[in-house]
């Protein structure tokens, strides 16, 4: 796999750029604000997967359950995060755990 993707609204996810956890073969959507040339290709990406799942077609789209879970309605966990970015899904720990010691209420 590349190290892009040569839509600008997709970019390889951060466990491929750190080389650690699972998911290193999945992209997300690139982060920040969009071009007029980025937003008009997302929204003839949206286009396609909606007359993809309209005509029961399947995209060889694989994003990982961070990117598609909300788009369907369901709710995001740490795991979640942990699937796509494994080093922000540590800090999230540690700075959960350091507001816990804080309070004196560690496990």
């Amino acid at each position: 796999l590349g190290t892009r993707c040569l839509l600008p609204l997709l970019v390889p996810g951060p466990n491929r750029n750190g080389q650690v956890g699972s998911n290193q073969d999945k992209f997300v959507l690139a982060p920040g604000p969009a071009s007029y040339p980025t937003q008009e290709l997302t929204h003839f990406l949206g286009k396609l997967v909606g007359m993809s799942v309209r005509h029961g077609l399947q995209m060889g789209l694989d994003l990982p359950s961070l990117v598609w879970r909300p788009l369907v309605g369901q709710s995001l966990m740490v795991p979640h995060l942990e699937a796509v970015d494994t080093l922000a899904s540590r800090n999230l720990h540690r700075v959960a755990n350091a507001g816990l010691v804080r309070e004196g209420r560690a496990d």
